[in-house]
């Protein structure tokens, strides 16, 4: 249950992140967009850490 609950958490987060990326895209912000896709990256490894153990 407590995987399921981060994963859902981590999940969230990338959908953040999606909309994080799309405002900065509309708003022309180089840094915001380009943090943003960090920030996704970032979630993913860390999901990708979560479902290896």
């Amino acid at each position: 249950m407590k995987g399921k609950l981060q994963l859902i958490g981590w999940g969230m987060f990338i959908i953040c992140a999606g909309l994080f990326i799309v405002s900065g895209v509309r708003n022309r912000d180089i840094f915001g967009t380009l943090a943003s896709v960090i920030f996704l990256a970032a979630c993913f490894v860390f999901i990708a850490d979560l479902k290896r153990k």
